[in-house]
């Protein structure tokens, strides 16, 4: 537009000195193809945009362009911009004016052929394309493999290709982080201790050898987990005599050990991008040990109290975790972390009366993750 401008400009002093009917071809005097024109946004947008490659429809012309000689020789103009350069300027109005031409509640918005999902959690956010896992990167079609390898951030990767894209330098939300210490109760305790995260007081024991060591560090009661792979309460045991903990060793794991702290509630905060999204109180029934909800506790939307919404922040900060349920507890006047569950549950969400996949998908067409 800014070439066409200045091309109208520089007739004007022809016109004043010689009124009449002037024509002139304005242009660069090199025709655009479609495909270029595609790959010129793709440049300008950094990111793929899809396509088909179709048959020629009846009475498409093959190639037409303007000569713009005469302009040059008389009005000395000459377009100087690039097609690289209308296509920028072309992408930076659309995003300065992203309801300009469709309205806020038309559908898919400027910038949405970014929004590409692996994992099906985003499946409903119909401005968000979600491909599904396929091990087989080769079975993605050709526009989707492009979508995954040009996106600024891909969402849900899965754990199988969030290590690949991390690989590659190429952002993921969740982070790969995440994904790293998802059900591995081992490699939370190792980062809470090196982080000095308040962590309930937690070993594990390699081999016999060293599991006959437990009762010379625990007396019981105390707890006992599996310690990779078990999630919702599943997996731990309140080991109280020499019965238990032979019961709990016949497994093959290694023994996660930690202190049996005498509460009957904690607390579940989940983190969302850099916010806490929800924060509520889990409570045991009655004569039993654990609170996970599937386990038969009970949520409760009392306020938690300021200092553990801090400390799953932080916690989340150190650890690099950006979409997780941070269990704590308070004991002794401390607050504790217990643990990170990636594959938190929505059931405190709908007790608050929160749409979650509205809520995450605002979160992220908003751009606060």
């Amino acid at each position: 537009m800014c070439d066409l401008a200045e091309g109208h400009v520089k007739t004007l002093p022809k016109l004043l000195a010689d009124p009449g009917v002037l024509i002139y071809n304005l242009g660069t005097g090199r025709g655009h193809s479609v495909l270029e024109m595609i790959q010129g946004f793709e440049r300008a947008c950094h990111r793929p945009i899809p396509y088909e490659t179709v048959a020629r429809r009846p009475g498409d012309i093959g190639a037409c362009w303007a000569d713009p000689g005469k302009a040059e020789k008389e009005l000395a103009w000459k377009a100087v911009r690039t097609l690289d350069d209308m296509c920028t300027d072309t992408w930076r109005w659309q995003q300065a004016n992203p309801h300009a031409m469709t309205g806020p509640e038309s559908g898919p918005g400027p910038g949405d052929s970014d929004l590409v999902a692996i994992g099906a959690r985003l499946r409903d956010c119909r401005r968000i394309t979600t491909l599904g896992l396929r091990p087989n990167f080769s079975d993605y079609r050709p526009e989707e493999q492009r979508r995954l390898l040009l996106a600024r951030r891909v969402l849900y990767p899965t754990a199988f290709y969030a290590g690949l894209f991390n690989a590659m330098g190429k952002p993921t939300f969740p982070s790969f982080h995440t994904y790293t210490f998802a059900m591995d109760k081992i490699r939370q305790t190792a980062i809470f201790q090196m982080q000095g995260i308040p962590h309930p007081r937690t070993r594990i024991f390699y081999g016999p050898r060293q599991k006959q060591a437990i009762l010379s560090e625990f007396f019981f009661p105390f707890i006992a987990k599996i310690p990779r792979g078990s999630a919702q309460g599943n997996g731990v045991f309140l080991i109280r005599n020499p019965a238990d903990l032979a019961g709990y060793l016949s497994r093959k794991n290694p023994a996660y050990i930690q202190e049996y702290l005498p509460l009957n509630r904690d607390i579940r905060v989940v983190v969302i991008g850099k916010t806490v999204a929800l924060a509520y109180w889990r409570i045991a029934l009655a004569g039993r040990f654990q609170t996970n909800i599937s386990q038969g506790g009970e949520i409760c939307l009392n306020p938690v109290p300021a200092a553990a919404l801090e400390l799953a922040l932080t916690t989340a900060q150190k650890c690099g975790w950006d979409d997780v349920g941070i269990d704590i507890v308070e004991s002794r006047g401390r607050f504790l972390v217990l643990e990170g569950n990636m594959k938190y549950g929505t059931k405190g969400f709908q007790k608050a009366g929160i749409n979650y996949k509205q809520l995450l998908c605002d979160k992220i067409l908003n751009n606060e993750i």
